[in-house]
């Protein structure tokens, strides 16, 4: 007995040295919290995060902050650039050798070859031996091919085929309209985009007789750019099938645009905007506004129609209203030809996640960005407007083999309601606490191992079915569909562009200035051309564009561009094919 004794004693002196060198060593143990992997480190530490994706900076707080703290012993602090002004802001801590403790940026144009020639980004490969991100490996490899080693991470990595939609039940953008209104006029019929200005009008009338003291514009959006062009712009164009490479048009079927043609889709959408400001249905603040701005403005019921299914579902699409006979649906114009981006096993390589060079531990990091693509760092990281629920016994739990939302779930992820939460999940409400890192790792339309599918949009009882209201039917019922996605595809109006990617070359410096130019002046001109007193005015300006463009060598650019869009839609078909 003795002997066994001392045996035991030994074992747990053994143990103990052990787990004190663990600890002195800085290394991490890993243990089981609630059925999923967490990982205790014995020093806290804060890390800088550069996030293009960021719209908001400062110290991460709330329930997502503790989830980090929880698992990593390790607070956030997102450095988010000026959205009009990112580029100085990169320049300059590359200038410094300095990009922080985690980089959320582009790989488009050869940036990440860039800054690992640098020397600003940290080799991974070493870090992620064994960890469950490189199941991912199909992904990794194409982002990371020639470079020697894994510097980044590629994400939107989707389970799904290219030419399959990587949207759950709706396009990115799709026209969007104030459904309780345009029933009270009598659905008046969409032959075309151009015929929704009429209807627009008759709704902005209705309105205002219902709602008098309300500042109500059928259209309110912003200024704001996406690349070279108009973001309003650029969503007409999606709803018709194309998107932008450089400063030409592409549509899912290979088919190319000069996007300063007096008859491509870009100008077509710059027309139709000027037509609605001649009917007086758009917001004149939109000149100067913000996107918070335009929130503000649908969540008060100032604004009747967007592009933006995100923007009106979150802002206007609570259960009170829906509950009240509210709400915006899509409204189909019958020559509509939406775009649909597929799905890309090889993630999306204009944002891209990677570890400095002088980050505090990098293979703290490499574990950190290994859990943003497991599956609870996606519920997690993605939660609320991004579409995956949050926190599992918070804002959801699992009936069996089925999962629902809570009552706090469905006030928060439902009906938008930013309440406060239980403090052992953090102080603060759950929007407040929302992760700001806008990072999207996954496509949502996978699922987890569980077979829980990541978006409770698709959820059988917890999704779209608790929405199932009065108008939600009559729209379901006027169109004989269940879904957007649905509809759109038994119709033969949507335009899958192929999933995946290939990294073209970057501008030399003279091609730099050159686009440069020209982009600011297609952007200017643009905004002028949506707010031109008449006809004659419009025409004059597209000509001002189009021919100050020639003169600042636009045609330099095109051959360029058009060259690249030829190569990435051949290889967009060719995926397609394998």
């Amino acid at each position: 007995m003795l002997e066994l004794l001392r045996q035991h004693k030994m074992a747990a002196i053994n143990v103990a040295a052990a787990l004190l060198l663990l600890s002195l060593c800085g290394l991490w143990l890993r243990v089981r919290d609630n059925g999923y992997r967490a990982i205790r480190y014995p020093e806290e530490i804060t890390i800088d995060v550069y996030d293009e994706m960021a719209t908001q900076d400062g110290i991460q707080t709330g329930w997502f902050a503790k989830a980090v703290q929880d698992r990593f012993h390790m607070s956030i602090n997102v450095i988010a650039p000026d959205p009009g002004d990112a580029t100085s802001m990169l320049d300059s801590m590359l200038a410094a050798g300095d990009l922080g403790d985690i980089v959320i940026t582009s790989a488009r144009e050869s940036a990440l070859e860039s800054m690992v020639q640098q020397g600003v980004l940290c080799d991974l490969t070493p870090y992620l031996k064994g960890r469950e991100i490189l199941r991912c490996r199909a992904a990794i490899d194409a982002l990371n091919e020639g470079l020697g080693g894994i510097y980044a991470i590629p994400s939107a990595i989707s389970e799904g085929a290219p030419n399959e939609p990587s949207e759950a039940l709706i396009p990115s953008a799709c026209p969007m309209i104030r459904w309780d209104l345009y029933r009270q006029i009598g659905y008046p019929k969409l032959e075309k985009l151009e015929d929704l200005l009429p209807v627009l009008q008759r709704m902005q009338e209705l309105a205002r007789q219902e709602y008098p003291d309300r500042r109500i514009y059928a259209m309110s959006f912003t200024m704001e750019q996406d690349g070279g062009l108009l973001e309003i712009a650029k969503q007409i164009a999606a709803v018709y099938g194309y998107t932008d490479e450089g400063i030409v048009l592409v549509n899912g079927a290979g088919d190319i645009q000069n996007l300063l043609d007096s008859q491509s889709v870009y100008m077509r959408a710059l027309r139709f905007l000027y037509e609605a400001n001649r009917c007086g249905i758009i917001d004149p603040e939109s000149l100067s506004q913000t996107e918070e701005d335009v929130e503000e403005k649908v969540r008060n019921g100032e604004v009747l129609f967007t592009f933006d299914p995100m923007l009106a579902d979150r802002s206007f699409n609570t259960l009170s209203n829906l509950e009240g006979d509210l709400g915006f649906f899509p409204a189909f114009c019958e020559d509509l030809k939406v775009l649909s981006k597929g799905c890309s096993v090889t993630g999306d390589e204009s944002c891209v996640i990677a570890v400095g060079a002088a980050a505090k531990d990098a293979a703290r990091m490499a574990d950190f960005i290994d859990w943003l693509y497991s599956d609870e760092g996606v519920l997690l990281q993605q939660a609320g407007g991004r579409g995956t629920p949050g926190p599992r016994g918070l804002t959801w739990e699992m009936t069996g083999s089925e999962p629902g939302l809570t009552s706090l779930g469905t006030a928060v992820l439902m009906d938008h309601s930013d309440i406060a939460l239980p403090d052992e999940w953090g102080k603060g409400t759950f929007q407040g606490g929302a992760s700001l890192l806008a990072y999207p790792a996954r496509n949502l339309k996978g699922k987890t191992r569980e077979g829980v599918p990541l978006t409770f949009r698709l959820w059988e009882e917890s999704g779209e079915e608790k929405r199932r209201s009065a108008i939600w039917q009559d729209w379901c019922d006027y169109y004989n569909t269940g879904t957007a996605m649905e509809y759109l595809e038994d119709h033969g109006m949507l335009q899958v562009m192929p999933g995946g990617y290939t990294i073209l070359p970057a501008d030399g410096a003279e091609t730099r200035v050159i686009r440069d130019s020209c982009e600011g002046e297609i952007l200017e001109d643009s905004k002028r051309m949506i707010f031109a007193e008449d006809d004659a005015a419009f025409d004059n300006l597209k000509e001002e564009m189009q021919s100050v463009c020639a003169g600042l060598n636009y045609s330099q650019i095109f051959r360029i561009d058009l060259s690249s869009a030829r190569i990435i839609s051949s290889w967009k078909q060719r995926q397609v094919v394998q």
